[in-house]
C-alpha cells in the first residue's frame, strides 16, 4: 500500500476526528458526544492501514484536542477512553474468546478511565462537578448507572458499524480515494 494513501486516509481523518471534538465550542452537550464519534473515525485507520497507524493518528488527534480545545473535558475523555478503544476492542475481540470476560474487561475499563476523566478534570483543569440538581446525593449513582447503560449501546453499535464499514462502505472508500 502506498505510503500516500496511508498519509491521506490519516491526515482526513484527524481532521474529521478534531473538527467533531472542536464542535464543542457550539454546543456544550456535545462534550459527552464527540468523543465517541471522534473515536469511532479511527476504525476507519484501522481497518485500511493498521493498528500502528491507527495509534498514531489517535495520539495526534489527542495532543491537539488537549491544546486546542477549550473543553478540557472532553478532550480528556477522547484521550483516556474514546480514542483508543475502537482499537482496543478490536484486539480484545481477537484476543480473547469469551465474550463475557471480554464484556467484563471493557466494563470496567470504562469505569475506571471515565473515573480517573473526572478525577484529571477536577483537579487539574478545575471543572466543576458539585452541582448535583434535584436528585440530590442521588444524582452521583444515577449518573453512573446511565453512563454504563450508554457505554453498553456503545459498544453493541460499534460493533455494527464495524459490520456495516466490511460489509458497505469499505467499497465505496476504495472508489472514491481510488485504492488499488
Amino acid at each position: 500500500m502506498r505510503e500516500s494513501y496511508k498519509t491521506t486516509i490519516c491526515g482526513v481523518t484527524a481532521s474529521l476526528s478534531l473538527v467533531l471534538m472542536l464542535l464543542t465550542y457550539i454546543n456544550p452537550f456535545l462534550t459527552y458526544t464527540s468523543p465517541p464519534f471522534a473515536g469511532i473515525l479511527l476504525i476507519i485507520i484501522m481497518i485500511e492501514v493498521g493498528y500502528g497507524w491507527a495509534f498514531g493518528t489517535y495520539s495526534a488527534v489527542s495532543l491537539l484536542a488537549m491544546f486546542l480545545l477549550s473543553d478540557k473535558e472532553a478532550a480528556v475523555m477522547f484521550v483516556l477512553f474514546f480514542g483508543y478503544y475502537p482499537m482496543l476492542r478490536e484486539l480484545l475481540e481477537q484476543k480473547i474468546k469469551a465474550k463475557s470476560l471480554r464484556f467484563m474487561i471493557e466494563l470496567i475499563l470504562y469505569n475506571v478511565s471515565i473515573a480517573l476523566s473526572v478525577v484529571i478534570c477536577m483537579y487539574v483543569f478545575a471543572v466543576e462537578y458539585d452541582d448535583f440538581g434535584d436528585f440530590g446525593k442521588f444524582s452521583l449513582i444515577i449518573t453512573a448507572v446511565l453512563m454504563n447503560i450508554i457505554f453498553v449501546l456503545y459498544d453493541f453499535l460499534l460493533g455494527k458499524l464495524i459490520f456495516a464499514y466490511h460489509l458497505r462502505w469499505q467499497k465505496k472508500l476504495h472508489r472514491i480515494l481510488q485504492k488499488k
